[in-house]
């Protein structure tokens, strides 16, 4: 009669196998497990990026490739190859806003577009097991960037 090990069983991160219940994932730390200081680094971190873009965007049309795709957007017409049809479509949606210029409000879009992406960015180093904070600075870091 075959006996099993409690080897096999054991759920601990350096010993056994998981059970087939346990996600792989299940020992690390997640969004859930952050303190509740944690959780408003994230948070602080693209409201920081937010108050120190928003001073310096441009108010009217910009040079070269911006202007380009702003002029598309708010007509509704094609920007040089390849086009870029998704950022037209969603820049004439945000031209129609009343009381703010066409140019600026698709800066506007550009801007919410990549804080969506660094506040994704940071929620995904949390989910992998990253500090709320070193995700927020990192956060920080690549917006302050410059290109």
């Amino acid at each position: 009669m075959p006996t099993s090990t409690s080897r096999e069983h054991d759920s601990s991160p350096g010993g056994g196998t998981p059970r087939p219940d346990q996600t792989p994932s299940a020992d690390r730390a997640s969004w859930g497990r952050t303190g509740r200081v944690d959780r408003f680094a994230l948070p602080i971190a693209v409201f920081v990026l937010l108050i120190c873009t928003v001073t310096r965007l441009p108010p009217g049309i910009c040079f070269d490739d911006p202007g380009d795709l702003q002029a598309a957007a708010s007509a509704l017409g094609i920007a040089h190859p390849p086009g870029y049809p998704a950022y037209v479509s969603l820049g004439y949606l945000l031209t129609q806003i009343p009381g703010v210029s066409p140019a600026y409000a698709v800066t506007l879009g550009c801007l919410g577009a990549g804080l969506t992406a660094l506040a994704l960015a940071g929620l995904m180093q949390v989910r992998l097991g990253t500090n709320a904070w070193i995700a927020a600075t990192l956060v920080l870091a690549l917006g302050a960037h410059p290109k």
